[in-house]
């Protein structure tokens, strides 16, 4: 059996402005990781083959580092990458598969997110509702930007 978390999203900002959340460290730090979660640092080498890190701590001060690495990038339109958590000593753990496809919809923005390789329901769930948490505060962080 395999799991799947697909989610749908559509944000009211322009293709340019999501695309550059997903493409620029310094985007990424404003919204990477669930509701109180922070992304302290952001090491990003955005081109296929490159590899990507970001230390988030939790709202209780908790180190989490995220890792993985860019398999396909079609600008503007699709993202293949690999996610994947390392512990505390700097092991890497498995990784997961993210595709994500972007689609200008107008005034805004349809982001289709598909992850899998998830080892359990359990697993699947809990980052469902990680993401669906960061993509909300990628909806407020866009938002911030366009009122600016």
């Amino acid at each position: 059996m395999t799991l799947e978390l697909v989610i749908e999203r559509r944000f009211s900002a322009p293709l340019d402005l999501v695309w550059d959340a997903w493409s620029s460290p310094d985007s990424k730090v404003g919204w990477w990781g669930p509701e109180g979660f922070t992304c302290d640092l952001n090491e990003m080498d955005f081109r296929e083959g490159g590899r990507y890190r970001c230390e988030m701590r939790d709202p209780d001060g908790t180190r989490l580092v995220n890792i993985g690495g860019y398999t396909e990038i079609r600008p503007k339109t699709r993202i293949v990458m690999t996610h994947g958590w390392e512990d505390a000593d700097g092991k890497a753990g498995p990784e997961s598969l993210i595709e994500l496809e972007f689609e200008a919809d107008g005034d805004g923005t349809k982001m289709r997110f598909k992850q899998s390789g998830f080892e359990s329901v359990e697993e699947r769930d809990g980052h469902r509702e990680g993401w669906t948490e960061a993509f909300d505060d990628l909806d407020r962080a866009l938002a911030r930007v366009l009122v600016a």
